[in-house]
Formats: C-alpha cells, sequence, structure tokens
C-alpha cells in the first residue's frame, strides 16, 4: 500500500507554510518504501498525478478551527461529508484535487497545526514551531502503523 504525503502551504507567509516545512522534514525522516513525500507548496493541482496511485494520502497543512495555536490536528476525510476545520484557501484546493482525481486514495488524512499568524515571514510562530516535531512524529507514527497493518 502506498502512502503519499503532500504538504501544502505558503512558505512566505509564516505559519501558512507549516506544511511545507513539515513535508521537509519527513523527506529527510521517512523510507521512501514507507511513503511518498512532496512538498507542493500552493500548487494543489499539481499532485493530482501522483495521489491516483496512492492508496493513502496524508495532507500537512496549518488547519483553522479557531483553536489554539500551535494545536496539532488529525482530520479523517470521508468522501461524503464536509472537511471540518479545512476552511481556507487550501481546504478549498484539497476538495478541488480530489474531485479533480481519477482515482481517490482509499484514506485520506489531513495533519495540521493551528497557526498563529499568517503574515510575510519565512519564520513560524513560536507556539507553530514548537508543535512541528509532534505533527512529524505523529505521521510517522501512522505511516507506521498504516504499514505494518498491510
Amino acid at each position: 500500500m502506498q502512502n503519499f504525503i503532500l504538504g501544502i502551504g505558503n512558505l512566505l507567509k509564516g505559519d501558512d507554510g507549516v506544511g511545507v516545512h513539515a513535508a521537509l522534514a519527513l523527506k529527510k525522516a521517512v523510507s521512501p518504501v514507507d511513503a511518498v513525500v512532496q512538498d507542493i507548496g500552493m500548487s494543489v493541482l499539481d499532485a493530482l498525478p501522483a495521489i491516483t496511485h496512492a492508496e493513502r494520502l496524508i495532507i500537512l497543512d496549518a488547519v483553522q478551527t479557531g483553536g489554539q495555536p500551535g494545536t496539532v490536528h488529525w482530520l479523517n476525510l470521508d468522501r461524503n461529508r464536509p472537511m471540518p476545520g479545512l476552511d481556507s484557501v487550501h481546504g478549498a484546493g484539497i476538495c478541488q484535487l480530489l474531485a479533480s482525481s481519477e482515482r481517490r486514495p482509499l484514506d485520506v488524512s489531513v495533519f495540521g497545526i493551528e497557526p498563529l499568524r499568517n503574515e510575510w515571514s519565512m519564520e513560524l510562530s513560536p507556539p507553530v514551531a514548537a508543535a512541528l516535531p509532534v505533527l512529524i512524529n505523529a505521521v510517522k507514527k501512522e505511516v507506521c502503523l498504516y504499514q505494518c497493518a498491510a
């Protein structure tokens, strides 16, 4: 079963780039046998060819729910329900990506961090930067659990 990890965000907009930061870290930490990791920034539709072959899609992004900045979120996306917490431009991009796919992955999850700020900066805010290792470890654990169960 192929895991495809997709990092989304704008590295120039502070916490909005957390998905790309996470993908770059996971590229170094996850074996290519366990998962394909791609950081696509804001070009969500560029991932379309790759996700059609994935059994499992893990999306990394900033997730706004109105919660405490730095909170790590995990959302399992059901094809028959709206996507809670994805009220950003990326959420619309994810919906478009999945709707455009020839074959949707069997399992789609979003791992994200509640952002503090979305302003011109290449730096993550302190609470988001502190939560990044927690997010990375959660994704690594999830990939391992999924691979072991297959």
